[in-house]
């Protein structure tokens, strides 16, 4: 498990060389950096609701939206439905934030692989 200083150097280093020139509004910026407040250190997934996010942003709940769409466009997040449950038809949202666990990053994460296996259990 990363430590929560080095996770934060990471997440600097990773702002610096992924997200720099990528990002042009405003609301791609606040929604990206509440995800990474979410997202676990070692497999850059996160869980947060939609209506959390634009609450922690001052956004609207359509800005929230907009901007996670144009983050996926980009390439720098991928967003998964998990369902809540076996008795429920009710999904929730698993983002995974790209380039996080890469080696340009040299960071001591897990592998892609073993990231879509969590993944794909997790949508089961």
């Amino acid at each position: 498990m990363l430590s929560k200083e080095y996770g934060i150097f990471i997440a600097i280093k990773y702002i610096r060389e992924i997200l720099m020139g990528k990002l042009s509004r405003g609301s791609e910026w606040s929604v990206m950096f509440d995800l990474l407040t979410y997202m676990n250190w070692t497999t850059g997934l996160c869980y947060p609701k939609m209506e959390r996010i634009a609450q922690d942003t001052n956004l609207s709940y359509r800005c929230v939206i907009d901007a996670v769409a144009s983050l996926e466009e980009k390439g720098l997040i991928q967003k998964y439905k998990r369902k809540m449950g076996a008795d429920t038809a009710y999904y929730n949202n698993v983002y995974r934030i790209i380039g996080w666990d890469t080696k340009k990053l040299d960071i001591k994460g897990i592998r892609d692989d073993v990231v879509d296996k969590i993944i794909s259990q997790e949508l089961e």
